[in-house]
């Protein structure tokens, strides 16, 4: 499993013999808000840079509030991500897990927080075990505390929120006034 920054390119590159790998569940970039844990952009960068920019490394991507994180997970699930990945803040989950039912409400999909704070790492060194021959099988479970699934009632108002906002961005183009 992918700890960030793997596309569905490299998993199909893999499944269809192109290269050598185990098979990977990518999460495609992580999601992070802006000044956030993800957010690796010297500080004279625009948001909306475009990915050369950055020399091609970003593992992250800027999603501010509940629309633009729902817009950036799911295209990040349109282009492959089995998975999204969130940095919040560098182990905010951990201090506040209920922050993970809002994500789950407003993304519709179930969040599952690792047992370990540094699970990431720990996963990253495994595949890395794994593929050097070092350990005979990555199947091993990782280890969670808790799934929080989506709340209907939650998830139709960040839906409503969201075609409100839809609606918005719309007349300001149309205006002229987006810029």
């Amino acid at each position: 499993r992918d700890a960030a920054g793997a596309d569905g390119g490299l998993a199909e590159a893999v499944e269809e013999g192109l290269v050598r790998g185990p098979r990977i569940f990518p999460s495609g970039m992580a999601l992070s808000q802006t000044g956030g844990h993800g957010d690796v952009r010297p500080r004279t960068q625009p948001v909306d840079a475009c990915a050369c920019c950055s020399g091609g490394l970003a593992m992250s991507r800027i999603a501010d509030g509940v629309a633009e994180c729902r817009r950036a997970a799911r295209d990040e699930l349109r282009k492959g991500a089995t998975q999204i990945k969130i940095v919040a803040s560098g182990g905010v989950f951990a201090r506040q897990p209920e922050l993970a039912q809002v994500i789950a409400d407003a993304v519709g999909r179930p969040v599952v927080l690792a047992a370990d704070v540094e699970s990431s790492t720990r996963g990253a060194a495994i595949v890395a075990l794994e593929r050097i021959g070092a350990l005979p099988s990555i199947e091993i479970p990782a280890r969670t505390t808790r799934t929080y699934r989506p709340k209907a009632a939650r998830r139709a108002r960040y839906e409503r929120a969201l075609a409100r906002q839809d609606r918005l961005m719309t007349a300001l183009r149309v205006s002229g006034l987006e810029n």
